[in-house]
């Protein structure tokens, strides 16, 4: 699961130049930076992500989505968005559903 939050958040936050800084992909997650760091390495390790030196202004790194990191959240993606729909939104009225999305809303705009 935690390589899928990072993966799909990287999918999602990806600038032009395909990369992001750590620093603003913990905050995306809400991830203290030492947990960030630790899961970051194994993914490394796997070959779903890599880290450079940021070349905007030297400072902190870049989190890249390898192509491999890139098929493994595309093959998970369908299997997790079914299960949050048969964990989580089916079982939830059509009311409810509209609560939530409306708070999803409030919450964004606040981003």
């Amino acid at each position: 699961m935690p390589d899928y939050d990072v993966l799909a958040a990287l999918t999602e936050l990806e600038s032009p130049d395909a990369c992001i800084r750590v620093r603003g992909l913990a905050a995306h997650l809400s991830w203290a930076h030492s947990r960030l760091s630790r899961q970051l390495g194994r993914m490394e390790q796997r070959g779903l992500i890599t880290r450079e030196p940021c070349e905007r202004d030297g400072r902190g790194d870049d989190v890249l989505l390898t192509t491999s990191g890139r098929e493994t959240v595309e093959t998970a993606a369908p299997t997790y968005n079914s299960s949050v729909r048969d964990r989580f939104t089916a079982r939830l009225t059509p009311q409810q559903l509209a609560a939530l999305i409306a708070i999803e809303r409030a919450v964004a705009k606040g981003q």
